[in-house]
């Protein structure tokens, strides 16, 4: 889910050849969900999505991701605590989602669905997603593992991922950066990110100049979140 860009969006506002056929088939297989499965934490290793052109530009501000998943009381129910570096300062969002036939669905603070892609990495998680924020349908593919790094394969494997789904080239995480570990530090935003917001968040998607316009302000630089 792309929260990866929609907090460092916040935070600007606050402030070639087809792979084979059959191994396609095999690296997009869907897996089932299972919801204990995807319980604690989760680093994001690398992501891409179908708008490269607006958000390559925000994919550079951001140092690192981790997600930690509890339950909630119903018996399909998850809550996601999504805490993000970007340049430096820290933010967090918390949302809930829901686990029903293979599909993870989560309806703020934008609705999108995912499903969960076969891997070779027993503690991975690459999650292929359709995210809607204002009026845009964004593709995206996310790979997370248990480990800050992964294997030279492991990574090979999400690109070719990627490359089968005819997403744009992977921006992947330097975990060397640090990740967000303190409450006291961090920013929430899960108040923050109303119906209107998102509405400017989708603004910028679709206008890759005012974007640029945010990030050469000189006045943004130590406010990014």
């Amino acid at each position: 889910m792309e929260l990866f860009w929609v907090a460092a969006v916040f935070g600007l506002l606050s402030s070639a050849q087809s792979a084979p056929v059959t191994s396609c088939e095999t690296l997009t297989k869907h897996d089932d969900i299972i919801r204990d499965q995807l319980l604690g934490k989760w680093i994001l290793i690398g992501e891409t999505t179908d708008k490269d052109e607006t958000l390559s530009m925000i994919r550079s501000l951001v140092d690192t991701v981790f997600w930690n998943i509890t339950e909630t009381d119903t018996t399909d129910g998850l809550q996601i605590f999504h805490h993000q570096k970007t340049s430096g300062v820290c933010a967090s969002l918390q949302m809930v989602a829901t686990v029903k036939n293979k599909t993870l669905t989560m309806d703020y603070p934008y609705p999108a669905t995912s499903v969960k892609l076969t891997s070779s990495c027993p503690d991975c998680l690459i999650l292929y997603s359709t995210n809607i924020i204002g009026g845009s349908t964004i593709k995206e593919i996310q790979f997370l593992s248990r480990r800050n790094t992964v294997s030279t394969e492991e990574l090979d494997e999400f690109k070719k991922q990627a490359h089968c789904l005819n997403l744009p080239s992977t921006t992947i995480l330097d975990p060397k950066k640090g990740f967000c570990l303190d409450p006291n530090n961090t920013q929430d935003l899960t108040d923050n990110l109303t119906p209107e917001i998102m509405k400017k968040v989708d603004e910028i998607m679709k206008n890759p100049d005012l974007l640029k316009s945010l990030l050469t302000e000189p006045a943004i630089k130590s406010d990014i979140v």
